[in-house]
């Protein structure tokens, strides 16, 4: 019983941001001139939720199919990411759970690789609400988390609040339902979104019954819906009945509780919510089982589990974890990708450079063999110009031991000549000795006369 109050802030909240301003006729007016491009993707996104809206789900998966064939055959990221996240808020409305989750994973993942954190909040919001109706408390939780802290948008952050206050609800987390719930009303008091604020204060009633504030709860419960007339929306007049029939409920005030019951289900009636009529099923089989009315709790029993078990069942279970791995593997893929690219750039950077290096040591071994060469030029040049010098050199040396050689044949001859005359003379002309021996016998004489004169 405990998640018959909670569950409903889903659709409600889920519903109210996607009302469109055209309708589907003049919309599909519009399409058939509208050129084939993403303003077209745009226009059969608004038609396919005008038609969720109304609760044509094929017709609302049919023009959300045409949108993503169309972004495939633009080649627009952009409108495959939207058009997937709408067809999977179809799938979610229509209790195809599996599907809805396999399609918003898909636009999850296409808003992480085109960086869109205002799309990849939605996203992450919409899994974690998928999470919440499927009574998945913890990955609820960590995908509405997750979605808080990737959003700057203060619409998409009071809802995710919303939806955590209602798992806290679920989880008998009384105190942290009120706290989320707080910081929700807050947020839409801000904006000025009275419809939000009254399923706020509805939840509040919830979160008053649990606590024990029986009167809180009703008063709370009972201006909600008196609002809720005046304002003659059908989802908000439903909650508000169930939220009566469920307060009453929890009080052990059964016959208060089935009228409010019976009322909410003729209203999810209307609005062919399949997805939750189950829930007033459920409350209703509660109750009369309460008052020992088996027969009505059994029958009432036994539709709550034959819709249930159409929404969902083991297999669906199954294919909902199929999908989340088949994502997580997907993303994985993604992140390997990117670091694989990102060690190729590394990779090629390194290898540009090298051969950048590698170039530069060409240039500068062609450089070097240059200037060696230059050099090599210069050194035989020089030692051409000195082997001519030597050449020149060992000539002139040659030229001048001629010379010497001449200078020395005649310097000879002269000697032998002045030799020759020596000779002659020396055989014409006395002796120095025989001189001598004239002039000390001439000295003599001349000495001999003179002592003679004197005599």
């Amino acid at each position: 019983m405990k998640k018959l109050f909670s569950c409903f802030i889903i659709f409600f909240f889920y519903c109210s941001g996607f009302i469109s301003a055209a309708g589907s006729d003049s919309l599909i007016s519009a399409l058939s001139s509208a050129k084939q491009d993403i303003n077209k993707v745009y226009i059969l996104l608004d038609i396919a939720s005008n038609y969720a809206d109304e609760t044509d789900f094929p017709l609302s998966k049919k023009y959300a199919k045409d949108a993503i064939l169309l972004s495939t055959e633009i080649k627009s990221e952009i409108g495959l990411m939207e058009s997937y996240y709408e067809l999977g808020r179809t799938e979610y409305l229509s209790a195809n759970y599996p599907a809805s989750i396999d399609n918003y994973f898909k636009s999850l993942k296409l808003s992480e690789k085109l960086k869109n954190n205002p799309e990849e909040s939605k996203c992450l919001n919409a899994i974690g609400m998928v999470y919440y109706a499927l009574e998945d408390f913890p990955k609820g939780i960590q995908y509405l988390n997750s979605s808080i802290s990737a959003s700057n948008d203060s619409s998409s952050i009071a809802d995710s609040y919303t939806y955590l206050a209602g798992i806290y609800f679920n989880l008998q987390k009384y105190d942290s339902a009120q706290v989320m719930y707080q910081k929700a009303s807050n947020i839409y008091e801000k904006m000025g979104s009275t419809a939000n604020l009254i399923m706020c204060q509805q939840n509040m009633a919830g979160v008053y019954s649990r606590l024990g504030l029986k009167d809180k709860a009703l008063e709370a419960a009972g201006q909600s819906l008196s609002i809720s007339m005046k304002t003659n929306d059908p989802e908000q007049i439903a909650y508000a009945y169930f939220t009566i029939g469920f307060i009453a409920s929890e009080n052990e005030m059964y016959a208060k509780a089935i009228t409010n019951f019976s009322k909410a289900m003729d209203e999810y009636k209307k609005l062919n919510d399949i997805a939750y009529i189950y829930n007033c099923h459920k409350g209703l089989s509660d109750c009369y089982y309460a008052l020992g009315d088996s027969k009505n709790a059994l029958e009432h029993y036994i539709k709550y589990i034959e819709i249930k078990d159409s929404t969902l069942n083991i297999e669906q279970a199954k294919e909902i974890a199929r999908k989340e791995v088949l994502f997580q593997v997907e993303k994985k893929q993604y992140a390997d990708s990117i670091v694989t690219s990102e060690k190729a750039n590394s990779l090629k950077i390194l290898n540009d450079e090298k051969i950048k290096r590698q170039t530069l040591y060409a240039y500068g071994g062609i450089a070097g063999f240059l200037v060696m060469l230059v050099l090599v030029l210069i050194l035989f040049r020089n030692n051409r110009s000195k082997q001519k010098a030597n050449e020149l050199i060992a000539i002139e040396k040659k030229i001048v031991e001629s010379q010497k050689n001449i200078i020395e044949v005649k310097q000879k001859e002269i000697i032998d000549s002045i030799t020759y005359a020596r000779r002659i003379q020396k055989s014409l002309l006395p002796t120095d000795k025989y001189i001598d021996s004239q002039f000390k016998r001439l000295k003599i004489d001349t000495e001999q006369t003179i002592n003679r004169l004197k005599k």
